[in-house]
């Protein structure tokens, strides 16, 4: 039987491959996967001989500047919106200062292990900023939603990684009374993997599969609106 090792971050991992993963198995039953979340960015292995097929799907910004090794094919399977979220709780202590996007500035934010998605998010916004204040810094974006559901602060994230959560209103997109939040995409999920393993049949099954999930979704999300 063909072995998958598809790697990724814990966020995608949890919230959206792992509920999915048994329609991939009922389609290729002749296919074993495995998923491996991880912290950091993945190393593919230079064995040419390795006979595990390792595929990862890292979100990317726009504005990263690291070139592809010569070795690796890439494919973005998916561009998602991204949007600041709130437990209910907390966004109603504050929801009517928000007027405009800037307002945000001095709501409390959770970031990540850096404040540079905000910082994008908000040049989209038009406002420039050269440092954005958060609590603590919480290195990943599942830790940022978990506490963004503990009602703490205002996450910023993307519908694969919050679906159900906002769905049964355990979060809710902030919006401003005023001028409104423009849609922004700041990059993309990018599915990687050697050239000498792209070419395999399983590779060609887990690409074809993932492309028509995120689709599915994609447009489920603008059928149902924004708000």
């Amino acid at each position: 039987m063909p072995q998958l090792t598809l790697t990724c971050s814990h966020g995608i991992a949890y919230h959206w491959l792992l509920p999915r993963l048994s329609s991939f198995r009922q389609l290729y039953p002749g296919v074993e996967l495995m998923l491996r979340p991880v912290d950091s960015d993945c190393r593919f292995n230079p064995d040419p001989i390795d006979t595990i097929i390792h595929a990862d799907i890292r979100y990317i910004h726009d504005k990263a500047n690291t070139p592809l090794p010569p070795r690796i094919c890439a494919l973005p399977v998916a561009r998602p919106p991204v949007f600041p979220v709130a437990g209910p709780a907390c966004l109603h202590r504050f929801a009517h200062s928000l007027q405009q996007a800037a307002d945000l500035l001095h709501a409390p934010l959770l970031i990540e292990d850096n404040d540079t998605e905000w910082r994008l998010w908000f040049r989209e916004q038009s406002v420039e900023v050269a440092h954005v204040a958060g609590c603590n810094r919480l290195w990943q974006a599942h830790l940022a939603l978990a506490a963004a559901r503990a009602g703490e602060r205002i996450a910023l994230a993307n519908p694969y990684l919050l679906e159900d959560d906002l769905l049964a209103g355990r979060l809710v997109r902030v919006s401003t009374t005023d001028i409104a939040l423009r849609e922004v995409s700041l990059g993309a999920y990018v599915l990687r993997a050697t050239k000498q393993a792209w070419q395999a049949r399983p590779m060609v099954m887990l690409h074809t599969w993932l492309e028509t999930q995120f689709n599915t979704d994609a447009a489920q999300v603008v059928t149902s609106g924004h708000h």
